[in-house]
């Protein structure tokens, strides 16, 4: 099964057991009271995702809805996964339960000036897809303990680059953020100037066209916010 998800450009893969999470993790996770034995984090790293399943993700079956590539990822946890022994978290339910505080969990990953993680293996070229619960007896897999490549990063050029001044070594600031991004002719509409400075893994960049179409999908989300609050 983890081959097959790899061979779809889903090349992360952490099982994380219940016994690893708070009390207020498993309560948010498990409103069902399904007793969940792990939690199965699944996730992309580099260009792969991309470049494997963009034209399903353009396909007209898909772009009619909300989140193409949340649908996507739907289809392939019904394809995969014992429906008996799993339930699909997020997207699905979509728990208040951070996945990156997860990823911390499992040793995948640091918290970064830009507001994202940034990853051993991919640097801050990753996401998480899928989140499940699951009651099958599975071997536990998370990353071997890491330093983040950020201590020891002296340039810092993500600071440096941020035209919004948001990016920060301690919290993020997301409001500088999103007000530069509504800006008419922000340079950060469909591009992160930061994110793409960090030369930390640099060859998993993703894809031009696949930055632009992530991109184009939160700044739409933040026009809605922006319309709601007016």
């Amino acid at each position: 099964m983890i081959n097959k998800l790899r061979d779809l450009g889903l090349n992360i893969y952490l099982n994380i057991p219940r016994n690893s999470l708070n009390e207020k993790m498993i309560k948010e996770l498990d409103p069902l009271l399904i007793n969940f034995k792990s939690l199965i984090l699944i996730g992309n790293g580099g260009p792969d995702f991309w470049i494997k399943n963009k034209n399903d993700f353009q396909n007209p079956s898909l772009t009619s809805l909300e989140n193409p590539i949340d649908e996507f990822c739907k289809n392939v946890f019904l394809k995969n996964f014992d429906l008996k022994k799993n339930v699909l978290s997020y997207p699905l339910l979509k728990p208040n339960v951070s996945l990156l505080e997860l990823s911390s969990i499992a040793h995948f990953s640091h918290p970064s000036p830009l507001g994202i993680h940034i990853s051993n293996e991919f640097g801050v070229w990753f996401a998480f897809r899928m989140l499940i619960l699951s009651n099958e007896d599975l071997e536990e897999k998370i990353s071997s303990p890491f330093s983040s490549p950020c201590k020891n990063c002296i340039n810092l050029d993500c600071l440096q680059s941020c035209p919004a001044s948001a990016t920060s070594l301690e919290d993020f600031q997301f409001s500088p953020c999103f007000e530069y991004r509504l800006l008419k002719h922000s340079p950060c509409q469909f591009n992160c100037i930061a994110r793409k400075s960090c030369p930390y893994k640099s060859e998993m960049t993703y894809p031009k066209e696949q930055v632009e179409y992530h991109m184009m999908h939160s700044l739409k989300f933040l026009l809605d916010l922006n319309k709601l609050k007016s």
